[in-house]
């Protein structure tokens, strides 16, 4: 898990990297970079709920509690 858990902050860091380079310059090069960096991380990130026995299902119900959550919120704000 250690071992996961330091090569997800490195794949963060290399996600980070990329939204600043598509954010200063957005070509379909820099896009495709950026898509191929969130999905390492997404891979890592499964590896370490994984590691820490966590069920994708218990993922997506937090997910789905945060949406809805923003979902009020946006409407809320506009009202």
């Amino acid at each position: 898990l250690d071992h996961q858990l330091s090569k997800l902050i490195e794949e963060m860091e290399e996600v980070k990297d990329a939204v600043y380079d598509h954010r200063l310059n957005p070509k379909p090069d820099s896009k495709w970079f950026l898509v191929c960096e969130m999905a390492d991380v997404m891979f890592v990130m499964r590896q370490c709920l994984y590691k820490l026995g966590i069920d994708p299902a218990d993922i997506d119900a937090i997910i789905g509690f945060k949406y809805a959550r923003q979902k009020t919120r946006i409407k809320e704000a506009v009202a």
